[in-house]
């Protein structure tokens, strides 16, 4: 007969024997958790304690070896690690890195020559095998021992017989110890071996081309290895590279038109040059590689873009000729971002860009080409000639031509930019609240800060601070610093003379319009109307500001001094200051006045937000610093 208990008490017998190991791996696993809390704190010595006796009972166990052997390394007690590291090889002779951490210990206990002797004994293991001189040289590094960590490389360069073997690692070593030329021999040699790495290959020689010695050594080695391969595309790509890191970029676009034939890219290869040059304010030679595709492209889509290119470039080398003023700074309380003189002296070549826009449009309609023209004769339309029927007209065009939402949310926001030169807010007001009905938060932030603008200018004080509550709640948005200067400059004026600040709007207004005459009125009238307001210091500055913009500079250094000497409380002293000394140096060009007043604020105002960048103006100015 069967007997049911027997089928009890196997189970039992079974779980009465695992109960004691459980409990002996809960006791591991907490006196390991312990161990681990202590050498995070820096108790080493118990740290130390705890993983013995857990070592003791698993010696195989690689976490506890490696938590004894750091803590012992911590207390210096190198013996004990050098037998703990011995007994450990006994049982695994063939593990090459505990052997070469076996040279760092004796490194580290100061016998080097021991050391020495250990890291020789692994490579001569297999002197052939390059990922024992890896293992070897790596150790070293962790010792700074930088100089031999180069020989042991060269050594298993030599034994492999590959030259290109530890090529990246030696441009590293070669790096730290400021040996540009050896580092840049490594970098090409990793380049032609990999010239895909290309991208990769510029970042790290990046590292060092920043100093003027280590740019020339990358220099003259890159063009010795062109002069010898000069088919070479890679090696071409990369000498241009470095004469653009160097701001040479005439020597780079005449290596891109060599790199241009050589790849057949018909162009391509430099529209790419072209556009690199560009956004680095290299506008000559840009328009210099943009007329060359023009000129030799037979890809009609490559040209253009070119064409386009072209009149970019020259829109802005004209404005780059017309930018002799000194733009005011940003308002202490509102962000004021003036438009440049209303007609300049450059016009004309204002008018030629507009005429290179109007063929893009007239050879390439209905395309976003197009499109772009049409803004950006917008632009010169409102900014330059003050057209602003045109610059509308011009806009509505961008935007009924494109197809992208990026560039019709960037006509909408010039457009309202435009109604409220007219004095039209209610239309500005229509453009910008569509801007609040695209999905693009970036727009929908401009809009509300300029929607807060509107009401401010408005006199609608309490709306503007309604407005303002998205922008200023969000700290991590582009305009957060500005809404919250607006918002603390309406709250700190409309309690203590809403009067005042309502004047202060309007002229305000009339400084956006650039109404720069009847503005300066009113700010001069405010002045003198309220003397002991709050806003009576940005008044002054706004009325300062208005002098320049006016080409009345005596009198805008005059009152810029004034805020300095004569409003003790003002904190917009550093910034008079500041204007001053731009005056002297990008108005009038005189670089000594300029240096002096840049050192006014370094020694009335040591707590300047100004101070650093007066500092690098002054070591511009005399030649210390490019």
């Amino acid at each position: 007969m069967c007997n049911p208990l027997k089928y009890v008490v196997v189970p039992l017998a079974v779980m009465c024997l695992l109960s004691p190991l459980q409990a002996q791996d809960a006791d591991a696993e907490f006196q390991l958790r312990l161990a681990q809390s202590f050498e995070q704190t820096g108790d080493w010595e118990r740290a130390a304690a705890l993983y013995e006796k857990l070592y003791g009972a698993q010696p195989d166990n690689e976490l506890y070896f490696e938590g004894l052997r750091r803590a012992n390394l911590q207390l210096r007690a190198y013996e004990k690690v050098v037998n703990l590291v011995e007994l450990r090889l006994k049982a695994q002779p063939g593990n090459m890195a505990l052997l070469a951490s076996l040279g760092s210990i004796y490194y580290e206990s100061g016998s080097e020559q021991k050391a020495d002797s250990i890291w020789n004994r692994l490579i001569e293991i297999d002197p052939k095998n390059i990922g024992l001189y890896r293992v070897v040289a790596s150790q070293m590094m962790e010792h700074r021992l930088f100089e031999q960590a180069v020989n042991t490389y060269r050594a298993g360069r030599t034994a492999s017989g590959s030259e290109n073997a530890f090529t990246d690692e030696l441009a590293g070593l070669y790096t730290v110890l400021q040996q540009y030329t050896a580092a840049s021999i490594e970098f090409i040699r990793l380049l032609k071996a990999y010239p895909q790495q290309l991208p990769f290959i510029e970042n790290r020689i990046a590292s060092f081309t920043i100093r003027d010695a280590g740019l020339r050594a990358a220099i003259e080695v890159t063009r010795d290895e062109v002069r010898r391969g000069p088919e070479n595309i890679v090696l071409r790509k990369l000498d241009a590279w470095l004469s653009m890191e160097g701001k040479d970029y005439q020597t780079a676009l005449e290596e891109y038109r060599v790199i241009d034939r050589l790849s057949n890219s018909n162009g391509a290869e430099l529209l790419d040059f072209a556009r690199r040059a560009s956004l680095e304010g290299s506008y000559f030679i840009a328009s210099q590689a943009f007329h060359d595709i023009i000129d030799r492209s037979r890809n009609l889509a490559i040209v253009s873009q070119a064409r386009f290119g072209y009149a970019r470039s020259m829109e802005d080398l004209s404005s780059e000729a017309d930018s002799s003023e000194v733009p005011p700074a940003t308002h202490a309380s509102l962000h004021y971002d003036p438009s440049p003189t209303r007609i300049s002296e450059t016009k004309k070549s204002f008018q030629n860009v507009v005429q290179l826009y109007e063929a893009v449009i007239s050879d390439y309609p209905n395309s976003d080409l197009a499109a772009q023209s049409f803004y950006r004769i917008g632009i010169i339309h409102m900014e330059r000639f003050f057209d602003l029927n045109d610059a509308l007209e011009s806009f509505g065009k961008a935007k009924s031509a494109t197809r992208t939402a990026e560039l019709t949310a960037d006509a909408s926001m010039k457009t309202a930019e435009v109604y409220v030169l007219q004095n039209d807010l209610t239309s500005a007001r229509n453009e910008y609240q569509s801007l609040l009905r695209i999905p693009y938060p970036t727009y929908q932030q401009s809009a509300q800060f300029r929607i807060a603008e509107l009401d401010y200018f408005g006199g609608k004080f309490d709306s503007t601070l309604i407005d303002l509550k998205p922008l200023t709640a969000n700290l991590g948005s582009d305009l957060s610093n500005d809404a919250l200067l607006l918002q603390y400059f309406v709250m700190e004026n409309k309690e203590s003379k809403p009067a005042a600040l309502g004047e202060y709007a309007k002229a305000d207004l009339l400084m956006r319009q650039q109404k720069y005459a009847e503005s300066l009125a009113r700010f001069t009238d405010i002045v003198k109307t309220y003397p002991t307001t709050l806003l009576v210091d940005d008044a002054t500055l706004r009325i300062a500001e208005l002098h320049l913009l006016l080409n009345q500079l005596n009198e805008a250094l005059a009152t810029f001094q004034h805020i300095v000497n004569d409003m003790p409380e003002s904190i917009l002293r550093d910034r008079a200051q500041m204007r001053i000394a731009e005056t002297f140096q990008r108005i009038l060009k005189d670089k000594d006045k300029a240096i002096a007043a840049y050192e006014q604020i370094l020694s009335k105002f040591p707590n300047s937000l100004y101070l650093e960048q007066a500092r690098k103006r002054i070591r511009q100015l005399r030649g210390d610093a490019s």
